[in-house]
């Protein structure tokens, strides 16, 4: 399904056109999202948005500090409109994953114009149809289970994968939220290495600027300057 498809299945619950493509957005690449993500401004727009998530009980709310509402998006209804009923997404989290999955979404938001891979199955099939790259290739991650059992899963970090409509350019971004994640970017950026070698020309974003600017381009790094709210 393309994200129009997935908005337009959403918007039969009773949904306005805005409203469904927010919701198809966040539910893909956070599974919450805060009233000022939907409309900077309080008012009736996202007023009446969270009445109906609330009504529709496609969400669940928590208040945090200064009076902050979280809303979680965890009805299955709502991600099997979207083809992704078995997306984790819907399970609770802990707040600091909570934290680096919002900034995720303001990096989405901040950068409508380009074209989004929000889950693993979008980002395989990207690369290894699309781009012709092996998927030993990708980031990969090995889970065991019972019985010795193995389970391959890519792209485990779900952080933003952006693609240029217009010079097919990807980009990769790095959710620094200056607490738990940074300590863990040169792992990061060394899962993704052999990808980034194997495309040429792309990016690494780090979002958002804390200290000094990195910045490369075919294969090296740069810093986003614009500071999401939070």
């Amino acid at each position: 399904m393309t994200l129009g498809e997935q908005a337009t299945a959403i918007q039969a619950f009773g949904y306005t056109a805005r409203e469904a493509a927010f919701l198809a957005l966040a539910a893909l690449h956070s599974g919450c999202f805060l009233r000022r993500q939907f409309c900077p401004k309080r008012g009736k727009l996202a007023d009446a948005l969270c009445r109906k998530i609330l009504a529709h009980e496609h969400a669940k709310t928590t208040v945090y500090a200064h009076n902050t509402h979280l809303y979680h998006l965890c009805a299955k209804p709502l991600y099997a409109a979207l083809g992704q009923q078995d997306n984790r997404h819907r399970r609770p989290h802990e707040t600091f994953y909570i934290r680096a999955k919002l900034m995720g979404l303001d990096y989405v938001l901040a950068h409508p114009a380009y074209r989004f891979l929000p889950t693993e199955q979008d980002k395989v099939a990207y690369f290894c149809e699309v781009r012709g790259i092996a998927q030993k290739t990708l980031p990969t991650k090995v889970y065991t289970g019972s019985h010795e059992s193995r389970t391959e899963r890519c792209f485990v970090d779900k952080n933003p994968v952006r693609i240029d409509p217009e010079t097919g350019r990807t980009a990769f971004c790095f959710i620094d939220d200056g607490v738990y994640t940074t300590p863990g970017f040169a792992t990061w950026l060394g899962q993704y290495a052999p990808l980034l070698e194997a495309l040429g020309e792309s990016e690494v974003i780090v979002w958002p600027l804390r200290r000094r600017p990195l910045h490369r381009r075919s294969g090296s790094l740069r810093n986003d300057s614009r500071q999401p709210e939070q």
